[in-house]
């Protein structure tokens, strides 16, 4: 599932949602709009898991233009349990000058994040909505992301714009929090915005 240009909202409602074999639902921005918002409320469970071609799967809300005004759209998860294996990766971002989104989940039984995948190059198309890379750059982990990533500069109105939107913050209420193999839950600016704030709340972390 996609809108790009000024991103649309998508909402979901389901017992169970698996998002599989690379697959993304991404409510990113790429014109002179904001992003949209992403919203999943599951009963039972939500699960991302498997790659296309290196390319793992994922739920993103992306800011990727130049206007100042501009905010990536926030990522809400409403689950049992959500379970995000094989370097899948949920992600509100900005490569722009805009603020990225929030990401909040609540999970009432737990959530589940493992694995990493080698990074590969990202063809043209794929390259407008890069995949989050550790610290290294040789690695896609899995995981949950706020992130404001730096960019080329441009121009715009004879003005040149750099990179400098603040990256959001990640808020997880789940009584079981399982982070392993490699996975992440990181809040990054490698820009001139701030970094995020990064909130859980949970009886067990492992």
């Amino acid at each position: 599932l996609s809108s790009s240009g000024v991103g649309g909202d998508i909402d979901i409602r389901a017992r169970t949602l698996t998002i599989e074999n690379g697959s993304n639902i991404d409510a990113a921005a790429d014109g002179s709009g904001d992003s949209g918002n992403v919203v999943i409320q599951t009963q039972d469970a939500l699960t991302l898991r498997g790659q296309l071609n290196g390319q793992p799967s994922r739920i993103l809300t992306q800011l990727q233009n130049s206007q100042p005004r501009n905010t990536g759209g926030n990522i809400t998860l409403q689950t049992g349990q959500l379970t995000v294996l094989d370097a899948g990766q949920i992600s509100a971002g900005t490569l722009g000058v805009g603020s990225s989104g929030q990401v909040r989940i609540e999970a009432r039984e737990g959530i589940t994040l493992a694995g990493s995948t080698p990074a590969i190059p990202l063809s043209t198309r794929d390259g407008t909505s890069p995949f989050i890379l550790d610290s290294s750059g040789s690695e896609f982990p899995g995981g949950i992301f706020a992130d404001s990533t730096a960019i080329i500069p441009q121009a715009v109105d004879g003005e040149t714009l750099i990179s400098e939107g603040d990256a959001g913050d990640i808020e997880l209420v789940t009584p079981n929090l399982e982070v392993r193999d490699r996975a992440q839950i990181s809040v990054r600016s490698t820009t001139a915005g701030a970094a995020g704030n990064i909130t859980a709340t949970t009886d067990n972390l492992t």
